[in-house]
């Protein structure tokens, strides 16, 4: 059963509620010496706000295109 009890590093490891306190790329690292790993890809999310203007600005450039073709 979940009590939404909350520790700091620092605290589940004095707790011995894990092992050691390690950064995702350093436990990575040290899985080299006994794994294999092929390929680690790691991308940045762009803000809202970038994905926001990006998609107005295709929109935009859509509806300008479909306004000057002169196909009509």
């Amino acid at each position: 059963m979940a009590t939404g009890e909350v520790w700091t590093g620092t605290e589940a490891l004095e707790l011995g509620l894990v092992d050691e306190v390690i950064t995702s790329d350093a436990w990575m690292l040290k899985q080299l010496d006994t794994h294999r790993i092929l390929k680690v890809e790691y991308s940045i999310k762009k803000p809202l706000s970038e994905r926001f203007a990006k998609g107005a600005a295709t929109l935009v450039n859509t509806l300008k295109s479909s306004f000057t073709r002169s196909d009509v």
